[in-house]
């Protein structure tokens, strides 16, 4: 933690990511966390598109963007960071909370169902594409995404609900 960017490329790009994560709506990461669990979503809040636009790779931004704060709280120490950092933490272990007892495996949290997830196994294995009733598509590196936010969570900021939820 004793490295210092001087003036330059390195450091303009930094202030570019930092400014974004400062601005973003992080409630739009839930949206569809938030569906999958059958909770309410705030009235005009929607996904954020792109590969997080319902499709075979929602929930890894998600996981992205909480890496994202946990650095930029280490690197900065501005509380906007942890506000939505914690934030989000909090949401998502409630659509985990919200999940326990249905019939998911224990602990399960996603921006699918969970049954997308499990094609990528026996035995329901399924091709690669794009169908979203019966095909995958890096399930488990959207898992690891959203697992490893968590755990920068945990790790830079000392959150234990983080490490909670992971576990």
């Amino acid at each position: 933690y004793q490295v210092a960017l001087g003036d330059g490329l390195f450091k303009e790009k930094r202030e570019r990511i930092l400014n974004f994560a400062r601005a973003y709506d992080q409630r739009r990461y839930l949206v569809l966390f938030n569906n999958v669990a059958g909770r309410p979503n705030p009235p005009g809040v929607t996904v954020p598109g792109g590969w997080e636009d319902g499709g075979l790779l929602s929930g890894h931004w998600t996981g992205h963007f909480m890496s994202m704060l946990a650095q930029a709280h280490i690197s900065t120490g501005e509380p906007i960071f942890t506000d939505k950092l914690f934030w989000m933490v909090d949401e998502l272990g409630a659509c985990q909370d919200a999940l326990a007892g249905t019939t998911v495996h224990p602990g399960y949290l996603g921006a699918k169902p969970e049954d997308v997830v499990l094609r990528a196994g026996p035995p329901r294995f399924a091709v690669y594409g794009g169908d979203q009733n019966t095909n995958t598509w890096a399930p488990w590196y959207v898992q690891h995404k959203i697992m490893r936010g968590f755990l920068d969570t945990y790790y830079l900021t000392g959150d234990e609900r983080a490490l909670e939820i992971v576990v």
